[in-house]
């Protein structure tokens, strides 16, 4: 009109949304969620949010329900279900244990002889994990930095080696990661898992995976899980240039 010549514009058709395959029909992949397994978390997560307890609390009672799930694949879900507002929060944080008087006195001890033998303090945390029940490596060593930041714990000469990674633990982080990004474990999780089997410090694992996925030999866990959730592991590795190798 008034010889001004106008576009016609196509309405954009809005995206389909990919849901997971229903139990019971051919060709569900591993580690998807159900449509009734994900009502199933949200239900629960609103009913354990509302008696009082944490994430780490409900994602392993949820997943003693569901069949097949752990509590790491079932507080990804939480995780994604609440970034996608289909959950609300949780204002119940995880409380953590406080340090007895008898377990900062057997750190404060042992840590002096174990100096005097030659351990580092990986070593050291590594050694007192053995005598404290309920307490982890890395708790410990983070444990005796505070306390040495205190002053209540003398330096450490004996330094810890940064020994570099040999191809075979490279090609075994690889490996690994891929199996336990399938589990459903965490980052810190799964850098915890890999330092066990190598023998490593899981922040030395931690580092060795981020600098393994910003030089692309390993995909965002991320972004695989969040494609795993619709794709299925198969599809979701081959998107991101892995093999699929369990």
């Amino acid at each position: 009109m008034n010889g001004v010549r106008t576009r016609k514009t196509q309405a954009r058709r809005p995206r389909k949304k990919v849901e997971p395959l229903d139990e019971g029909r051919a060709g569900v992949k591993k580690g998807a969620y159900f449509v009734n397994e994900i009502e199933l978390v949200k239900k629960r997560y609103a009913e354990l949010v509302k008696e009082g307890w944490n994430d780490a609390e409900i994602a392993k009672k949820i997943g003693e329900e569901l069949a097949g799930r752990n509590s790491g694949s079932v507080i990804q879900k939480i995780i994604t279900l609440r970034r996608n507002t289909e959950i609300r929060g949780n204002p119940n944080k995880q409380v953590t244990r406080s340090w007895t008087y008898e377990e900062l006195k057997l750190i404060k001890t042992r840590y002096i002889e174990l100096v005097k033998e030659g351990f580092n303090d990986n070593q050291i945390a590594k050694k007192l994990s053995e005598d404290l029940e309920g307490r982890s490596t890395d708790n410990i060593g983070h444990k005796i930095k505070k306390l040495r930041k205190k002053g209540e714990l003398m330096e450490n000469p004996n330094a810890q080696k940064i020994k570099d990674y040999s191809q075979e633990e490279v090609e075994l982080i690889k490996r690994r990661f891929v199996e336990l990004v399938q589990k459903g474990l965490t980052d810190k999780q799964i850098a915890r898992e890999i330092a066990k089997e190598l023998e490593r410090s899981t922040g030395s694992v931690d580092h060795k995976i981020r600098k393994m996925r910003e030089l692309g030999e390993l995909a965002d866990a991320e972004a695989l899980r969040e494609r795993q959730d619709i794709l299925g592991v198969a599809e979701a590795l081959e998107e991101f240039g892995e093999d699929d190798q369990s």
